[in-house]
């Protein structure tokens, strides 16, 4: 479980209120009223990056101080709320925290005295416009690095009803339990150390040391180079490194998180997200969009997370989840193929009954979907089948044109389509090895072209898979 990291602490210093019958104007007090609504200021110790940094601070929290027996004051109610803006160091930051916590407290008795005036909060996320006007949620590795994420809410949705229906959908079910959302982070991830030191993005991760020795993790953050050449098992690790202390939740995004937001996307969005897919640090649907080139000069045309603007977030916007269309493939947990059969985190931890996001679960306690990609050793495309594999092959086909239908949850974790086409999925691609141990990356790459998007699903790597075009990102879950 994750404990609120305490932000800020300090003694009020000035108390000021509104004057109501004169909007736009404050009257500073020395001493409260019966009941009153304040702005208090204060002065304390920002923690930041991990250490505790003393600055000059303003906390402004408009809050209602109610006596708690008529008459003489004798303690004023301890209030709590949600809400506040920071200015730190003199510079206005316009931090609009997100998720805050904060108490009020006066601790001299009968007295009025502001100065007797305690106010504190704790925050795990903080929402953050900045200079560009990109919105995020920030929220605190164990070392207080801190990610750039965007929240999911729960929603229902089934083949049938869509976004209508009655059943939560298998990304809010984590080991039997219904969770409120889940974070997922707004940019591709690049490595970093305790210190917050951005990694090398180019070199090759495809061992435990070289993520455990200098205790790297993953992190999300806009206009970095996003980490490549990293395996499916060092990208999970990348990810759980990112917890400790009192810090957890953080993981590899899953199948299941990857697709509630496209099903989302498909309901809401008439125009498809964007992304870097055109072989030149562009889009090949629209030459509008055009991102920043990555620094290093290896063999790809990756561009920094999020530098193509508000079209490649997933919704379109500033608080959008940016680049699941095209720049590097990316790692999804919760699934895998062995043999062709298609097997995936269940709704519990320990002997599931259905598919879920338990995205802690042992791989040998995955849920048995029944359901097959399969090959007739004919047929130019696969098909999806409740009854095997078929011939062994590397195939491939419009997401939108897969035949076989497959069960209610398959279609949930967007592994099979519904009626439409390949048009009803912007003509994203799939491909599919149905031999041996396969893992899921999903989005597509530079080169893909209109074949990337948020449907794109890429099942002919085994876990070793290491390469240019493939990368990750982290997601959080409050547990």
């Amino acid at each position: 479980m994750i404990s609120r990291q305490k932000v800020f602490s300090g003694r009020i210093k000035k108390v000021i209120i509104h004057d109501p019958s004169s909007p736009g104007t404050q009257i500073e007090l020395g001493a409260l009223a019966d009941t009153q609504t304040i702005t208090a200021e204060s002065d304390g110790v920002l923690f930041h990056d991990g250490t505790a940094k003393q600055v000059q601070a303003r906390v402004n929290a408009q809050l209602k101080l109610l006596q708690t027996s008529a008459g003489d004051v004798t303690n004023y109610e301890t209030l709590q709320g949600k809400g506040c803006d920071i200015l730190i160091a003199g510079e206005e930051k316009n931090l609009a925290f997100y998720d805050v916590d904060f108490t009020l407290k006066h601790d001299a008795g009968n007295s009025k005295d502001a100065s007797a005036v305690t106010l504190s909060f704790s925050v795990a996320t903080r929402k953050v416009s900045d200079a560009a006007g990109i919105v995020s949620t920030l929220i605190a590795d164990k070392d207080g690095n801190l990610n750039e994420m965007v929240f999911i809410p729960q929603f229902n949705w089934d083949p049938t009803n869509g976004f209508a229906s009655t059943i939560i959908h298998p990304a809010f079910v984590v080991d039997g339990k219904r969770i409120a959302g889940f974070y997922v982070g707004k940019y591709q991830a690049c490595l970093v150390d305790a210190l917050g030191v951005i990694q090398n993005p180019v070199t090759a991760r495809n061992t435990d040391a070289l993520i455990t020795a200098s205790g790297l993790r993953a992190f999300s953050r806009r206009l970095v180079e996003p980490q490549v050449n990293i395996d499916f098992d060092r990208a999970r690790l990348a990810c759980s490194q990112m917890n400790g202390g009192n810090v957890s939740g953080y993981h590899l995004v899953t199948n299941a998180e990857w697709a509630a937001v496209a099903l989302w996307f498909k309901q809401n969005i008439t125009t498809p997200p964007r992304g870097n897919n055109n072989n030149n640090f562009g889009d090949s649907d629209d030459g509008t969009v055009i991102g920043t080139a990555a620094l290093n000069s290896d063999a790809g045309k990756r561009w920094l997370t999020g530098s193509g603007g508000n079209a490649t977030a997933h919704n379109r916007r500033s608080s959008g989840i940016f680049d699941l269309n095209g720049n590097v493939w990316e790692w999804c947990d919760g699934i895998k193929l062995v043999d062709g059969k298609i097997l995936v985190a269940g709704n519990k931890n320990l002997a599931p009954t259905d598919g879920g996001n338990g995205f802690g679960i042992t791989e040998a306690n995955y849920y048995d979907t029944g359901w097959w990609y399969n090959w007739d050793g004919v047929s130019a495309a696969p098909t999806l089948s409740n009854v095997g594999a078929g011939t062994a092959g590397v195939k491939d086909c419009a997401f939108g044109d897969m035949a076989g239908g497959g069960s209610d949850l398959i279609k949930k974790l967007t592994l099979g389509p519904l009626a439409g086409g390949a048009a009803a999925y912007t003509n994203d691609h799939f491909w599919v090895n149905n031999s041996g141990e396969r893992i899921p990356i999903r989005g597509g790459a530079w080169g893909v072209g209109s074949s990337a998007g948020l449907f794109a699903l890429y099942l002919r790597d085994p876990r070793s898979g290491v390469d240019y075009s493939i990368g990750f990102r982290p997601a959080f879950i409050r547990t």
